[in-house]
């Protein structure tokens, strides 16, 4: 999803509900990776008193991404999620030194 198209939380929640989905990377205009939006990062960033004024996407998503190429091991993921302590790693094609989202592995997966 692209970073400008996120207006504010409600909508970002509702698009995690309604896709049934637990991780949303966002893109940039470029399609440049810039973040990634998951429950976890809207609980951990998200007090009562945000209820009070709205919030945007940039502002509770997760800048570091665990990221990977298409060719790794699933064992490599699985130590990649192991060293950085995640529960997702973002498999990236890299174009012209931008990182291209094209897919996501979970723990789930893994299992």
């Amino acid at each position: 999803m692209y970073e400008s198209e996120f207006t504010d939380l409600f909508f970002a929640v509702n698009l995690l509900q309604h896709h049934r989905i637990r991780h949303l990377p966002v893109v940039d205009e470029q399609n440049k990776l810039v973040g990634l939006l998951t429950h976890e990062s809207l609980r951990q960033k998200s007090r009562p008193v945000d209820l009070l004024r709205l919030r945007l996407v940039n502002e509770v998503m997760t800048r570091r991404v665990i990221c990977a190429a298409h060719h790794v091991s699933i064992l490599a993921i699985a130590r990649l999620m192991a060293e950085n302590r995640v529960s997702s790693v973002m498999i990236v094609q890299t174009q012209q030194s931008r990182k291209i989202p094209v897919g996501i592995v979970s723990g789930r997966d893994i299992v």
